[in-house]
């Protein structure tokens, strides 16, 4: 919270961005008066802070491919990983200017 307030601005959204080597990747977009910044961040608390601030989780694309092609975790065992699945697609203006 610390960079928000730095950059005197507010959490507009989370995106899921990626999974590699099963480990997942976001961004925390932070809108200011600067305009908007996206920061990099561990996916969990990227998620507490959208739940915490009542903001959008949105998903990239390739998260889905990623998660269609991986069977999920049998959660009947008590060793098994807990994964959040996708919440929801993001818009198109939510990504458009998250590989610059």
């Amino acid at each position: 919270m610390s960079i928000v307030k730095a950059l005197k601005g507010t959490i507009e959204h989370v995106v899921i961005t990626d999974v590699e080597d099963n480990t997942f990747f976001a961004k925390i977009e932070i809108e200011s008066p600067g305009g908007s910044v996206g920061v990099d961040s561990r996916v969990s608390d990227a998620i507490v802070l959208a739940t915490l601030m009542k903001v959008p989780i949105y998903t990239e694309e390739a998260v889905f491919d990623w998660a269609a092609k991986h069977p999920k975790p049998d959660l009947s065992k008590p060793a098994a990983l807990l994964i959040v699945w996708p919440i929801k697609r993001p818009p198109p203006e939510a990504t458009s200017d998250l590989s610059n």
